[in-house]
């Protein structure tokens, strides 16, 4: 009987076994795909003006000490690509400017920008007598002297109480510190020097100043800087004050 029924109904239950293995099949797929999707986490990503889902990888591999290094090199290239500014320089300013007085200069800058920023020279300063292109450094003091003021031998540079000039062969305009030589080159010649020149001098007001002159005209030039103290006022101990700023030419 059993074998009379699968001969009747055996091509049925084939198909029928067909059916049941491909709907298994398909299930297992659908399973398969659902469990991967799930590890790898997928993301919208927008291609032509359509969304796609694309695989995003976890990275959780990755060391967190290479990422931390990464953020301090980014974070200090730029600091040290950074350039220092420089710092300003100060510059005194006197003689015969427009407006004389202390400047504020940047590194680099030169004696003719200090009296372009004391608002130009006078009419009667005798610019030839400096060096326009000299460099100026910090504390410098630039001195422009009048024309008139021009003498043989006699720097058109004079030192600031407290400081010895730095000179060139030529004046250059700016004051600092420098050399013996330098000292002695920018002393006050007594037989060549106006009355403005005499009163750089310390206790040598206009007066003293004026009897130096006559001096030298009524009666004759300085032989020795001693004779100095033939002008009524200045006694020895002024002369020991000035003995090392005068000299005899």
């Amino acid at each position: 009987m059993l074998w009379e029924w699968w001969q009747r109904y055996r091509r049925l239950m084939m198909i029928a076994g067909s059916l049941l293995f491909l709907a298994g099949s398909v299930w297992l797929y659908t399973w398969d795909t659902q469990e991967a999707n799930e590890d790898w986490p997928l993301s919208p990503v927008i291609v032509h003006g359509k969304e796609v889902q694309t695989q995003t990888l976890l990275q959780e591999d990755e060391d967190p000490s290479e990422k931390q290094n990464e953020k301090k090199k980014d974070e200090s290239t730029p600091a040290a690509e950074k350039s220092v500014a420089p710092s300003p320089i100060y510059v005194d300013v006197k003689g015969q400017v427009q407006q004389p007085g202390l400047y504020e200069l940047k590194a680099g800058m030169r004696v003719a920008d200090a009296i372009s920023l004391a608002g130009g020279s006078l009419p009667d300063a005798d610019l030839d007598q400096i060096n326009l292109a000299q460099p100026l450094t910090d504390g410098a003091a630039v001195v422009i002297p009048k024309k008139s003021a021009r003498s043989d031998g006699l720097s058109a540079v004079r030192p600031l109480p407290g400081m010895l000039p730095q000179l060139s062969a030529d004046a250059t305009g700016v004051t600092g510190t420098g050399s013996t030589s330098a000292q002695a080159d920018s002393r006050v010649n007594l037989n060549t020097a106006t009355a403005e020149e005499l009163m750089t001098l310390p206790g040598i007001g206009q007066a003293k100043a004026q009897a130096i002159l006559a001096y030298r005209t009524e009666k004759r030039p300085f032989r020795t800087p001693e004779e100095l103290k033939n002008i009524s006022g200045i006694g020895e101990k002024m002369y020991e004050r000035l003995k090392d700023r005068i000299r005899v030419q």
